[in-house]
């Protein structure tokens, strides 16, 4: 019995950590592991995509949830998006090739926020909330 529970323990152990990363980084967690920004619960993914093919996560990851309300966000969104927003939310839906249906309209109504990573100004995660869905595009290089 001994020697059982000597080699079940690390196994349920690791089995444990494993279920928890994939929890812990997965969907909406994703974000916050990477970024420390919380999305609102309860929305439905409409659309992901991503090409992070690398054993840290890097690469383009975009996705569309259904959002009436961002109640809970932990980022300041604004209105609108000037140029360069709209040109690097855009390089990681290119790399991507995201469809249209699944793009967000920068018209009025639209409210958007960036992050850049402290020591690497080259990721970035667009925010883009419609009303109705929100889009979030990130690059980690």
């Amino acid at each position: 019995i001994a020697l059982g529970a000597i080699i079940t323990a690390p196994l349920v152990f690791a089995c444990c950590v494993l279920l928890y990363t994939s929890a812990r980084y997965s969907g909406t967690g994703i974000y916050e592991a990477n970024w420390g920004v919380t999305v609102p619960d309860g929305m439905t993914e409409l659309y992901h995509d991503d090409d992070t093919g690398g054993l840290q996560g890097d690469g383009p990851r975009y996705t569309v949830y259904s959002c009436e309300d961002i109640w809970g966000m932990s980022v300041e969104l604004k209105p609108g998006a000037d140029e360069d927003f709209q040109t690097g939310f855009h390089e990681v839906t290119d790399e991507l090739g995201v469809p249209e249906a699944y793009l967000p309209d920068f018209g009025a109504e639209s409210q958007c926020g960036k992050i850049t990573d402290d020591f690497d100004e080259r990721n970035n995660l667009y925010i883009v909330w419609d009303g109705a869905r929100l889009y979030l595009a990130e690059w980690i290089m």
